[in-house]
């Protein structure tokens, strides 16, 4: 670099024969780019000092253009004083005159004459007035004259001054960029608009000031001009342009990220309407994988902090229903802000939510189990939360999102556990009934009581439940059947809310068992010799249980699983048999 300082600086400098000289000394083409890259930094350097030097120099210029004003007006100030100093010598000049005539009048009067005299005295005193007037009038002209010629001497100086260094600046700038363009082809290259040479500048500003959408409608502006005007820029330039305009681009993607980032400190009011800003600048840039995954995050973070305002305290029916009503409430908004607003059209974005939806419902369903599946838990309980959970479900189907599968895939475990619990509860139930009944007709003790009795079950679907009437307030089954068939309708109610193709086996066992048993101890009371006596009340009951209870408990079943032939109902039959009208030894 200092041999070229050296060699540019000489008085006999030529840039043709240095090229040449350079070409013949360089050894590969990147020692001649090296060689470039000096050549463009020294001109960089000459052009930052000749534009410091012209500077300076303009600087001197107007000090000089001041100086020069301040000492014209002291000149003009100086000739003022020296016209006025001419003025009081012609008032001087003037009142000698008059004074003679005066001096000659009181002559005249007194008698004394002496004009030869006078005359000398006067001509002397008017010589040296005019001297001095003259000399007063040189001077000022002198001063003027002088004054004028210092002032156009000094403009022709300056003036020279400023020409020599705008014309050696142009000279060395045209030397080194000879000396540039002899490694490259001359081409002509159109100039560049002004908002694009202040692109990356303007971009900051606006970057800084928070105006996103701006930002971002001037880097679309500009990669609409490289794309029709690319060809006509030269490779480097465009490089750069480039560059530059990616690097703002990746600071605005930075702060829009930021905009999304979630944190402990900052504030949830907005909600999802908060981001939307963000996230739309973000896909406009083509970052839309980045901003999906940022929106999801807002997304738990608002979904957690929604759900923490549900108290866990009060009945597990309550808190459960509470919860899925929150969690799918702010799932549904989520959704629809997502699909509608924020990812519209983007099979990408919808495939990142649908599993994250599925995340968050394993989460939701995880809290939920350790709060509904607990040993004191009924099954009317379980079936009731349940029944709430695929309805709120259902609502989120509106939107093309059906999560029942990933429900039920979390509920098939803990419930296949709490039925196959309930079922030998029920047993249990059902043994200790029989251990107590007594094969006896229930007494209501009044009318209006059987009346109820006989209203429910035609509310139920049984008909001529009053055929089993007898007296006021008598009824021909025991209370035992009563309590039982009381018991199964409220089983088989619970088990087809919580019916499904992964729990219909566990659920035909439990309907299965439980009226088995309950045959089972029928079976047994009518070959017990304690109950001889009993035996028409125990076969109007069983034929109540085997005839009508079991063919209404399964045409219920039917209806809501759809299964026209259940298994149940043939296995029950054939184990136990149809009542006999007369022959009662062939019952069961």
């Amino acid at each position: 670099m200092d041999s070229l300082i050296k060699s540019v600086g000489e008085s006999d400098y030529q840039p043709e024969k240095y090229v040449k000289e350079l070409s013949q000394r360089c050894m590969g083409p990147e020692e001649l780019l090296q060689q470039k890259t000096n050549v463009q930094s020294l001109g960089e350097q000459i052009n930052t000092m000749l534009k410091k030097n012209v500077f300076y120099n303009y600087i001197q210029f107007i000090d000089t253009a001041k100086e020069i004003a301040n000492l014209e007006g002291e000149m003009y100030q100086l000739s003022h004083l020296l016209t006025e100093q001419a003025s009081l010598l012609n008032s001087l000049a003037s009142s000698s005159i008059v004074s003679e005539q005066i001096s000659k009048s009181g002559k005249e009067v007194n008698g004394v004459q002496n004009t030869e005299v006078d005359n000398v005295v006067e001509e002397k005193r008017v010589h040296k007035l005019l001297n001095i007037m003259e000399r007063v009038e040189n001077c000022n002209n002198d001063w003027l004259s002088k004054f004028e010629v210092a002032k156009k001497s000094q403009i022709s100086v300056e003036n020279k001054m400023k020409s020599s260094v705008d014309h050696k600046m142009i000279q060395r700038t045209d030397s080194i960029q000879l000396v540039h363009n002899s490694f490259e082809p001359e081409t002509t290259e159109p100039e560049l608009p002004e908002w694009i040479i202040d692109l990356a500048d303007d971009l900051d500003v606006l970057i800084a000031q928070r105006h996103f959408e701006d930002a971002n409608s001037l880097i679309s502006k500009a990669r609409q001009y490289l794309e029709e005007h690319g060809d006509q820029i030269s490779t480097s330039i465009e490089q750069e342009i480039k560059t530059k305009l990616e690097n703002r681009i990746q600071a605005l993607t930075l702060v829009l990220t930021k905009e999304l980032q979630v944190s402990p400190d900052k504030s949830h009011k907005g909600g999802l309407r908060a981001a939307r800003r963000a996230v739309r600048i973000l896909n406009q840039l083509d970052k839309s994988s980045q901003a999906c995954d940022l929106f999801l995050k807002v997304c738990s973070n608002l979904l957690k902090s929604q759900l923490q305002y549900v108290k866990r305290d009060g009945a597990m029916s309550t808190f459960v229903k509470k919860y899925s009503m929150v969690f799918f409430g702010t799932t549904i908004e989520i959704t629809h802000e997502f699909l509608y607003k924020a990812f519209p059209n983007s099979s990408a974005c919808s495939s990142a939510f649908i599993l994250w939806t599925i995340q968050e419902v394993n989460d939701f369903m995880v809290i939920l189990n350790k709060h509904m599946f607990v040993p004191q838990t009924s099954l009317s309980n379980l079936s009731e939360c349940i029944k709430v959970i695929h309805k709120n479900c259902q609502e989120l189907c509106d939107y093309g999102i059906d999560l029942q599968f990933q429900i039920d895939g979390q509920l098939r475990i803990p419930l296949t556990k709490s039925i196959n619990d309930i079922k030998d509860k029920t047993i249990e139930v059902i043994k200790i009934r029989f251990s107590e009944d007594k094969w006896k007709p229930f007494n209501l003790k009044t009318k209006q009581q059987r009346d109820k009795i006989v209203e429910e079950y035609t509310n139920y679907g049984f008909s001529n439940i009053e055929s089993y009437n007898k007296g006021e307030s008598w009824i021909m089954l025991t209370q035992n059947t009563i309590t039982f068939t009381r018991t199964y309708l409220l089983l088989l109610n619970d088990c087809l809310v919580l019916y499904s193709t992964d729990l219909a086996n566990v659920i035909d066992q439990l309907l299965y068992e439980v009226f088995a048993a309950h045959c089972n101890y029928i079976k047994s009371s009518m070959k017990n010799k304690n109950f001889v006596n009993d035996i028409n009340i125990i076969t109007t009951n069983a034929r109540f249980i085997l005839d009508i209870f079991l063919s209404h408990c399964f045409k219920v079943y039917s209806a809501s699983t759809g299964n026209v032939n259940p298994q149940i109902h043939t296995r029950l039959k054939s184990e136990f048999g149809v009542i006999p009208t007369q022959n009662i030894t062939g019952y069961i």
